[in-house]
C-alpha cells in the first residue's frame, strides 16, 4: 500500500467521506467532482484498501467502546468520591452529568444577532414593496433582453387574460406606481403564458 493510499484510509475513517479523503490525499486540483468521486470509489473497491479500512474501523471501535453505562458508572463513582471528601460542588456536577446523560436535563441556547436583534431580519411593507418592484424590474429586463423581437403587450391584451389570472386593477392595490403596475402585469402575463 502506498503512503497516499494509507493517508486516504486514515482520512476516510476520520471524515467518512471518500471524495474528501481523496482530495486531501492526492493532488485533485483541476479535477472535476465526477472524476474525484470515481477515483475515490475505485480506491474503496481496491481489496487492499478495503482490508485496511476494516482494520482501522476495528481499532477505532475499540478506542470508542465506552458505553453510556460506562459513563454513568464513572459519574456515580465521582459522585461518591466527592461525598466522601465533602466536596458538594463536585457532587452536584456529577449528579448533573448523570441527569444530562439520561436526558433529564438539556442545555438550551437562545441564538440572537448582535445586540439581541433577530437573526432573520423582518421587513416593513414598504421594504417588501420596494423589493418586489426591484425584482419585477430585473425580471422585465431579463425578458426584454432575451426576447428583443417580442411585441409589446397592450392593455387590450391584458384585458383578454383568462379569468384565473387575477391582476390588480389599480396601482393603489399594490401600493406601487403606474410604471410598476404595468411591469407587474407584463411579468404576470409572461409567467402565465
Amino acid at each position: 500500500m502506498t503512503p497516499k493510499q494509507e493517508k486516504f484510509c486514515q482520512l476516510y475513517i476520520e471524515l467518512g467521506n471518500a471524495s474528501e479523503a481523496y482530495r486531501r490525499s492526492y493532488n485533485a486540483t483541476g479535477m472535476s467532482t465526477a472524476s474525484v468521486n470515481r477515483k475515490a470509489k475505485d480506491l474503496l473497491d481496491n481489496g487492499k484498501i478495503a482490508a485496511r479500512l476494516d482494520q482501522l474501523r476495528a481499532t477505532h471501535a475499540e478506542r470508542h467502546a465506552v458505553t453510556v453505562d460506562d459513563i454513568a458508572r464513572m459519574l456515580r463513582e465521582d459522585r461518591e468520591l466527592a461525598r466522601e471528601h465533602a466536596k458538594p460542588s463536585a457532587c452536584v456536577a456529577a449528579t448533573m452529568g448523570l441527569a444530562k446523560l439520561y436526558g433529564h436535563l438539556t442545555d438550551k441556547t437562545e441564538i440572537t444577532g448582535k445586540g439581541g436583534a433577530d437573526l432573520i431580519p423582518t421587513r416593513t411593507e414598504e421594504e417588501e414593496r420596494n423589493m418586489l418592484a426591484d425584482r419585477l424590474q430585473e425580471a422585465f429586463a431579463r425578458f426584454t433582453a432575451a426576447n428583443p423581437t417580442q411585441p409589446s403587450i397592450q392593455r387590450e391584451t391584458l384585458q383578454q387574460l383568462p379569468p384565473k389570472v387575477q391582476l390588480p386593477s389599480s396601482a393603489n392595490e399594490l401600493g406601487l406606481g403606474p410604471a410598476d403596475l404595468t411591469l407587474f402585469k407584463l411579468s404576470s402575463v409572461t409567467m402565465c403564458t
